[in-house]
């Protein structure tokens, strides 16, 4: 509930409380074992960091999330958390890293849209301009 908690509480423009309801909850899911409801936790928390405005402490958070994700093989959020970490690396005036993260995230393979598509053809284009592809 914590969680879903906190999500409302983004989107609705209150950070601060938002962190509130998440603390903890990464901590609740480890102790059950629960690897994909902690990976989950970590994300909300991160993305209530960055909103909160602690760049350096989501950062953190997105990358343990990351990492349990793809233990996990879970590739849909994987996804979602490389494009939040892509984000908040090009906030912090990293765009290099950002595009390389992004570019991670869409060469992951997953939906054939051609939104995605297309994204993915643009990620190689600027991999390519940046000297990395």
């Amino acid at each position: 509930m914590a969680n879903n908690r906190s999500v409302a509480l983004l989107q609705a423009g209150k950070p601060r409380l938002a962190l509130e309801a998440v603390h903890g909850t990464p901590e609740v899911f480890a102790e059950t074992g629960e690897k994909g409801l902690r990976a989950q936790a970590l994300g909300n928390l991160a993305a209530a960091l960055e909103a909160a405005g602690e760049p350096v402490e989501a950062e953190k958070r997105y990358l343990e999330a990351l990492s349990l994700f793809e233990e996990l093989g879970d590739e849909d959020n994987r996804h979602h958390t490389l494009r939040a970490l892509s984000r908040l690396q090009l906030g912090r005036g990293r765009p290099y890293e950002a595009a390389a993260t992004l570019q991670a995230a869409l060469s992951g393979g997953g939906s054939r849209s051609l939104k995605a598509r297309f994204s993915r053809w643009l990620s190689r284009v600027v991999g390519r301009l940046l000297g990395s592809g």
